[in-house]
């Protein structure tokens, strides 16, 4: 039985006209900047500092529908000179390694301004698995139907099914399920005031861009198309990496009616479609919510804050160069901003912004290429920078042999460094390439005592911990090799600040 005629029987007990069989469906000038960069850089003495218990808690998770960011507009308006700071030796390094991913398109991306997800979802062989089950459901109701859905079924609900096909190959179409439960006639008890029937299906879609593309062009072509269903599209809090949601009450042709809800929802390469059937006196939207997110509970989706304004925006070309006794900081003939050691045994050369009030709750991205340096080479983004005595910061880095690593470092009155890791060990994503190569984009959200850590707009971990509230932003290199071969230098553009909303 086509899908489209089973979604109506279970939405509406049959009782519906044909009008509403698409309703019933299952198919989603920046002002001037006054930033004055500073440089920090030093060569370590050992021996190497003790190690800080760690205090954060980290949450492993990962993709996220990225959205490339704009050109930079803005630049830092004036320079300082180098001011030294002691920093010791190479903190531990994850050692796992793993196949790299695909790379990245070559442009900085951050997440989707509407909030994200954390990419890399729990997604089981069994795609069963993640849809809600009875226990999941409105009370009392039982499945009556299950299973996998092929690709020509899903193009059923389309006039030109040939066309429809073509256009999931082209998404990367994997695999689609389903399930649809209703409420048995024994249970109803007065129908106007009751859930009638859920259904849920998920297709899986070679991409975050694709789910999104099917889950938004089945509400425009076919939930919102309908001339004889008239269908309101309702804002409705953010669910997933994008959503749409969209109610109808209809005629059952007897003298009454009965609402239906309808939820797309994509997250990650999953695009997620929950249709709920009722009473006329019910409200069925919040039960496709509640689906939706049991579904995204299922799948250990973890939301990223959504992005706010531009509070930054710079390509480096107005921050200081410098030759520096560790190393330094020039912009090159490629037009990037290169952040040069030199010296080995954990040293190091940053730059930050400075002259503005501290950037509190904010998400800082910076793209950066790896140009040379031993493979424990890091290339690092930095948010909330002491802005006074430089004394701490929070780091997301990646080394030339792509292993990340998140930290709050801090020096304390005696120049003692210390560290606590914000990630697990064992993280590691395709290692940054040289010029000419895609760039990396290393991006810190920080809300309060919430922290969320991407890479090409994949979302590796999540942490809690209490430290500063505010700081600067800025970069970072350090070079751990004890007898460097060659200088570890990266390439950086495109640093971006947004506040979140």
């Amino acid at each position: 039985m086509p899908l489209i005629q089973r979604l109506t029987r279970v939405c509406l007990l049959g009782l519906l006209a044909t009008g509403l069989l698409s309703a019933c469906s299952v198919g989603d000038d920046d002002p001037e900047s006054t930033q004055t960069p500073i440089i920090i850089t030093a060569t370590p003495t050992p021996p190497a500092a003790d190690e800080a218990e760690p205090t954060s808690t980290p949450a492993t998770t990962a993709t996220l529908a990225a959205l490339a960011t704009p050109a930079a507009t803005t630049e830092p308006t004036s320079t300082a000179e180098p001011s030294p700071t002691p920093r010791p030796t190479q903190p531990s390094q994850p050692t796992a390694t793993t196949p790299p991913r695909t790379a990245p398109t070559p442009t900085a991306t951050l997440p989707s301004t509407d909030g994200g997800s954390s990419g890399g979802l729990e997604i089981p062989s069994d795609l069963l698995a993640i849809l809600p089950a009875v226990e999941d459901a409105p009370a009392g109701m039982i499945v009556v139907d299950e299973g996998a859905a092929d690709i020509a079924l899903v193009a059923s609900d389309f006039e030109d099914e040939a066309a429809r096909q073509q256009q999931l190959q082209d998404w990367g179409f994997q695999a689609a399920v389903f399930r649809e439960l209703e409420l048995p006639e024994d249970q109803i008890v007065d129908q106007a005031s009751q859930p009638i029937g859920l259904i849920t299906r998920v297709v899986l879609l070679g991409s975050p861009e694709a789910a999104q593309a099917e889950m938004h062009s089945f509400v425009d072509e076919i939930v919102l198309a309908d001339p004889e269903v008239s269908a309101t599209e309702v804002a409705i809090d953010p669910i997933g990496d994008a959503h749409r949601a969209v109610t109808a009450t209809v005629d059952d042709g007897e003298g009454g009616s009965f609402n239906v809800a309808y939820l797309g929802v994509a997250a990650g390469p999953l695009s997620m479609q929950f249709i709920a059937g009722s009473g006329a006196q019910y409200d069925p939207l919040p039960d496709t919510i509640a689906a939706a997110q049991t579904t995204l509970g299922y799948l250990g989706y973890v939301a990223v804050p959504a992005l706010g304004e531009v509070l930054l925006e710079t390509d480096f070309s107005n921050w200081p160069v410098s030759e520096l006794e560790s190393g330094q900081l020039y912009m090159g003939e490629d037009g990037f901003y290169h952040v040069l050691v030199d010296q080995g045994g954990g040293s190091f050369v940053s730059a930050y912004s400075t002259d503005h009030e501290p950037y509190t709750d904010v998400a800082v991205s910076v793209a950066l290429h790896m140009q040379s340096g031993d493979p424990t080479s890091q290339g690092c983004v930095m948010t909330r920078v002491d802005q006074l005595e430089q004394l701490y910061d929070y780091a997301l880095c990646v080394d030339g042999n792509g292993n990340v690593e998140a930290l709050y470092e801090q020096f304390d009155a005696d120049g003692n460094y210390t560290f606590e890791p914000l990630l697990p060990e064992g993280i590691t994503v395709a290692p940054p390439g040289p010029e000419g190569t895609p760039w990396t984009t290393l991006t810190i959200i920080s809300r309060g005592e919430e922290f969320w850590f991407l890479i090409d707009g994949q979302l590796l971990g999540t942490a809690t911990h209490t430290g500063p509230p505010g700081g600067s932003v800025g970069v970072l290199v350090n070079h751990y090799a004890e007898s460097p071969t060659a200088p570890a230098e990266f390439a950086f553009t495109n640093l971006v600040v947004h506040a979140l909303e």
